[in-house]
């Protein structure tokens, strides 16, 4: 993210797809996964917004009320597994790339692997009980891809030596893969509406 805010000076819009907030001060006094999204509020606010960051799939204990007020104060939009398990689940996607495409030049989405449940994938340091399916986790990244303002993506904390499956890497790979597709399908979107202006004209 502070390489593509570097490179941009865009404005952005973030979408973080994870169980767990991440935004610690530190771990044991180091930084660690558990805390890149306060450093990039605090240190990035000039082109990040916390109106323009959304968190998608929190769920589990390790999140602490204290870190949800932090978010909170900063007008971060936490959408949480339950909210997507009761109903609705198209409805958030929406909402949360719109929170992220609000005013801004660009949008970016961060994938931690351990927001998608366990029983998928294992090859990760804090294993999700009653994470997103499979399919939502593709789905979340196909319709991101999808939106024209969409300009990079990372999967993140897949540690493929815990998964003697592979599973864990080939849905790592799906991410990807399902966000290269939604990128595609707009740009030849974008091509065939500017082919049709151009007959028009």
């Amino acid at each position: 993210i502070r390489g593509v805010a570097g490179g941009t000076g865009a404005r952005l819009g973030v979408i973080s797809v994870d169980a767990h907030l991440d935004v610690r001060i530190s771990h044991h006094g180091e930084k660690s996964s558990g805390v890149p999204f306060r450093y990039m509020l605090e240190e990035l606010g000039d082109q990040i917004a916390g109106r323009n960051f959304a968190q998608f799939g929190i769920a589990g204990w390790l999140n602490t009320k204290a870190y949800r007020e932090y978010l909170r104060e900063r007008d971060v939009r936490v959408i949480t597994a339950r909210e997507i398990y009761k109903g609705g689940f198209d409805a958030l996607v929406a909402e949360a790339i719109e929170v992220a495409a609000d005013g801004t030049d660009a949008i970016y989405m961060t994938f931690d692997i351990d927001a998608v449940e366990g029983a998928t994938v294992g090859g990760t340091n804090v294993p999700a009980i009653a994470g997103l399916s499979p399919y939502q986790a593709l789905e979340v990244v196909w319709e991101f891809g999808r939106h024209p303002k969409a300009i990079g993506f990372d999967v993140m904390e897949v540690s493929t030596p815990w998964d003697p499956s592979g599973l864990s890497e080939r849905m790592a790979a799906s991410l990807i893969l399902n966000f290269i597709a939604g990128r595609y399908v707009s740009e030849e979107a974008g091509a065939a509406s500017a082919a049709g202006g151009a007959q028009r004209s």
